[in-house]
């Protein structure tokens, strides 16, 4: 029997195909040494998927309203929250809450009334200017309290000068190929997570005089300094985790060190972490929950371990829905522990109203404020559990 040939055509094509196999792992492999490709295919990729996935932590938040409506603009603030299971108070009570801040004027005034049963309590008022913040509790006497936070209460968030979308990465596709060239990129270890997932760790610096479409995009001067950050990518080039230490910007404040980590498969959460003195440690978390696509939904969650050895730890989930003229804001399932003993639970509804605010935001009061003795952080850190029993005990008088 004639043994049959195999056509020279199929030949050809197999011939073909395995020469595509072999160029496509050659190119992987070429990829896969070349952190600043990896790095290009990751921004690609970020583009035209991770800010269209609804996991993504700033998914659907006009970036650009955010910023320039109302961090850089005057916000009221009103709503009503509910606290229960508070330590020895066997009632539910209620706290009004009226709030407003004057970017302009760099000063910010909250009254929150206090409501048990059908009783009024009394009230808490809270101020802030530049970087101070003062506490003036008329339901105790005027207790009051001031502390310097060292930080700058009313920074100017950066006012984008576009849309942070995909047509922005579209349209500066020659500049960040450039700035791939320009930066350093060093590799420092892999990062595995508690899922298995493992990603490789680059640090990365961007040379001052570099990245001019960036500081364009967020209306700001060039920094007189090279910038650095840490980005893992997984091996088919997927951010994993982003992180920048901001411990400079803290300087002469209350906090030691800051640090700021956005991480997961779709850039999904945001974690902050502080170092305070007395090597006491804070870390505030919050993920987007990509579940729901007709709100806005965050679960976050923190933890403060205190000298004393007691953790405090806390967590809600937080719903918000940006309007015309304003944001509605709710709180959902808040509590707080302490060493997993709870101490309370809470749910607040309220909203966020743009508006403009040309009267004095501390209505005369500044002299009355300035007298108040400044503590330190310890120090209040040592009161606060004091005046939250003072509050409790006032509260069981009423009743």
């Amino acid at each position: 029997m004639k043994e049959k040939k195999v056509p020279k055509v199929l030949i050809r094509i197999l011939i073909v195909l395995a020469a595509i196999a072999v160029i496509l792992s050659a190119a992987f492999l070429v990829i896969q040494k070349n952190p600043r490709a990896k790095m290009l295919i990751n921004v690609i990729r970020f583009a035209a998927e991770t800010l269209e996935n609804p996991a993504y932590i700033a998914y659907d938040v006009d970036l650009k309203e955010l910023c320039t409506e109302y961090i850089n603009s005057d916000v009221d603030l009103s709503g009503q929250a509910l606290i229960n299971h508070v330590k020895e108070i066997g009632f539910s009570m209620s706290m009004d809450i009226d709030a407003e801040r004057s970017f302009s004027q760099k000063r910010a005034s909250a009254d929150a009334a206090l409501d048990v049963l059908f009783l009024s309590v009394g009230d808490v008022e809270l101020y802030a200017e530049d970087k101070m913040a003062y506490m003036v509790a008329p339901m105790l006497s005027n207790l009051s309290y001031a502390f310097d936070t060292g930080i700058n209460l009313f920074w100017k968030a950066p006012e984008l000068s576009s849309d942070l979308d995909s047509k922005w990465f579209s349209d500066n596709k020659a500049n960040i190929l450039e700035l791939t060239k320009e930066i350093s990129i060093e590799e420092n270890g892999d990062y595995v997570e508690d899922n298995g997932i493992k990603s490789i760790g680059y640090h990365v610096i961007i040379p001052e005089g570099s990245g001019g479409f960036i500081w364009e995009l967020l209306s700001m001067d060039p920094p007189e300094h090279d910038v650095a950050f840490d980005i893992y990518l997984t091996p088919t080039c997927r951010v994993r985790r982003i992180v920048c230490d901001l411990s400079e910007v803290a300087e002469d404040s209350a906090i030691e060190s800051s640090v700021v980590t956005l991480e997961g498969t779709d850039v999904g959460t945001l974690i902050w972490n502080v170092g305070l003195p007395d090597d006491e440690t804070m870390e505030i978390k919050m993920v987007r929950n990509g579940e729901y696509t007709s709100a806005n939904i965050l679960d976050v969650s923190g933890t403060y371990n205190a000298k004393t050895g007691d953790v405090y730890t806390g967590k809600c989930s937080v719903s918000f829905d940006m309007k015309d003229n304003g944001t509605d804001l709710k709180v959902r399932d808040a509590e707080i522990y302490k060493n997993d003993k709870r101490l309370l639970s809470a749910q607040f509804e309220g909203s966020i109203t743009k508006t403009k605010i040309d009267d004095d935001v501390f209505k005369g009061r500044e002299d009355e404020l300035y007298a108040i003795d400044i503590i330190s952080w310890q120090r209040l850190r040592d009161d606060m559990e004091g005046f939250i029993n003072d509050v409790m005990e006032e509260v069981k008088k009423r009743i």
